[in-house]
């Protein structure tokens, strides 16, 4: 999980001890010590290129591996960031949920996007 944001912290807080990473840093330390199940990128931080640490992270993402993208249209990058990342062939579920986007890695899994209507 990476990010600071409130609500990236109350994911954090719900994790098992040891079992997460809470900020990118450390995420380059344990990059090849663990494979990742769920990822929390908080993409307001403007600390690093999101598209390219979303990569970075496919290497290490379980075969099942869930992320949840925060921030996804909070400036036009970040917008631009999100349609790349659900383009990539890796990714087989999508949902916007405007604030938050989920991305599922399920193998097999026909690729589809959904757009949730508050």
């Amino acid at each position: 999980m990476l990010g600071k944001s409130k609500n990236t912290k109350e994911l954090i807080s719900l994790a098992r001890p040891n079992s997460c990473v809470t900020v990118a840093e450390d995420f380059e330390m344990q990059f090849c010590e663990k494979e990742f199940d769920l990822v929390v990128i908080d993409t307001t931080n403007g600390i690093y290129n999101t598209v390219a640490f979303f990569e970075k992270i496919l290497q290490s993402a379980h075969k099942n591996c869930v992320f949840i993208f925060e921030g996804i249209y909070t400036t036009s990058a970040h917008t631009r960031a999100w349609q790349d990342i659900i383009s990539s062939t890796e990714v087989s579920v999508s949902i916007d949920g405007f604030n938050l986007g989920l991305v599922f890695l399920k193998k097999g899994q026909e690729k589809q996007h959904f757009t949730l209507r508050m």
